[in-house]
């Protein structure tokens, strides 16, 4: 279930007492260490690790526990900061864009949920604020301005001023686009170019204008795949979780249905975080899961393709063999950052085992992928140092997933999972 808005009855008129579930109890205990303790990064990646996997199983049985949505987006922040470190410590690149989509969901619920929130308002505002995102930015300042007491008055003053700022600086970068939307006059003209400049927009840091260039959901219906997949991407960077699930659900039906339409439109990564914000962790590795078996099928056939000869049929040997070579070089670095992915979801969900399996899979089939400080990371953290056979970055000295699994007690090997990232607990 997703969570709801109070009704003005729950709000006003019926007090529901406070549950403390053990999962939230111990998310909040695991989030005091990991703000309390100066850990080495291993330390600091079990125990957010852990708040993530408590939150989600707090959230499960209480889907409107605003606490537990807060707890879950402020470890997803703490999980960029940590996968930066590591990645920007051995030249690589850190999964911000996944992680950011997902702290996002979590705290626009939480605040759905309980609108008081301070502190999941601050938190919004900084990540949008770090991500460039000016007007979500604004939209979460003005929430902060409105909610603030009167009792720190130079906090509010401090406040009011940023938000004016902010307030002037897109005054002025949405005018342009105004003024270029308002000198075209032609009906089809101007729908044809809504697309574009949404596009722009996004790209800007304006995704709620881009929204708003779009327009509402009954005319992306009816509008061209790519339209259709930026409307449901900008749903989810804007937070608007629930409406982005039910929207790329239904692209996902339509690009299942008519796969031709939909060849060049990648619907696939933002129909998986749409899933991951609802807990489906399941559905989004199958997304995931089926886009990489659909990337390596096309592997093979790239090699007897044959172009037709057009302009210049001498070129053919070297027009070919080029082709080839570029296919052959982009699709497997395509399918291993969907195993990446697929890893990362197995591993916020305690399957440790499966984790490093899809992990393995992924530095094998991109040795130089640029996540591949991250997957070695988590991977010692799985294996051990001895076991996954590293500094040198080669997997020729890896377990197999078999041998690591008889390293694992019974219980834990019929699980899926081992306890190397489950000993703080």
């Amino acid at each position: 279930d997703w969570p709801r808005e109070p009704s003005f009855y729950e709000k006003h008129l019926f007090h529901q007492p406070t549950l403390w579930s053990l999962p939230l109890l111990k998310a909040r205990n695991y989030q005091a260490q990991t703000l309390a303790l100066m850990t080495d990064p291993g330390t600091r990646a079990a125990l957010i690790h852990l708040i993530l996997r408590n939150a989600g199983e707090c959230l499960a049985e209480e889907p409107q526990n605003a606490d537990a949505l807060r707890i879950l987006g402020a470890a997803y922040l703490r999980l960029i900061e940590l996968e930066k470190r590591v990645a920007a410590d051995n030249q690589g690149a850190a999964p911000v864009q996944l992680r950011h989509l997902q702290a996002v969901a979590a705290l626009t619920q939480s605040l759905l949920v309980d609108p008081d929130q301070l502190d999941a308002r601050n938190l919004l505002w900084q990540t949008h604020l770090s991500n460039g995102q000016t007007d979500l930015a604004l939209q979460c300042l003005e929430g902060m301005v409105d909610a603030s007491s009167d009792s720190d008055v130079e906090s509010m003053q401090n406040a009011i001023k940023m938000r004016n700022q902010m307030r002037e600086q897109v005054r002025q970068d949405l005018e342009r686009f105004d003024a270029f939307l308002a000198e075209i006059t032609d009906p089809e003209e101007r729908s044809a170019v809504r697309p574009q400049i949404a596009s722009q927009l996004s790209q800007e840091g304006y995704p709620l204008k881009a929204l708003e260039i779009l327009g509402d959901e009954s005319d992306m219906l009816v509008a061209e795949p790519p339209v259709q997949n930026l409307y449901g991407n900008l749903l989810l960077q804007v937070g608007r979780a629930e409406e982005a699930y039910t929207f790329l659900k239904q692209l996902q039906a339509a690009a299942e249905s008519f796969p031709a339409d939909f060849e060049n439109v990648s619907w696939q990564f933002g129909t998986a975080v749409a899933c991951l914000a609802n807990g489906d962790f399941a559905q989004a590795r199958q997304i995931w899961g089926e886009q990489s078996r659909v990337v390596e099928a096309r592997v093979e056939p790239m090699r007897i393709v044959v172009f037709p000869l057009v302009l210049r049929p001498e070129a053919w040997p070297i027009r070919q063999t080029q082709a080839v070579l570029n296919a052959l070089d982009r699709l497997p670095r395509e399918s291993a950052a969907l195993h990446f992915h697929q890893g990362l979801c197995h591993l916020e969900q305690g399957r440790n085992a499966a984790a490093a399996a899809l992990l393995r899979q992924a530095l094998a089939a991109d040795p130089e992928a640029a996540f591949g400080p991250v997957a070695e990371f988590y991977l010692r953290l799985i294996l051990g140092e001895e076991a996954v056979g590293l500094p040198e970055g080669t997997t020729e000295d890896w377990m197999t997933l078999d041998e690591f699994e008889l390293t694992m007690v019974p219980g834990d090997a019929a699980a899926g999972g081992s306890e190397v990232l489950s000993d703080a607990e």
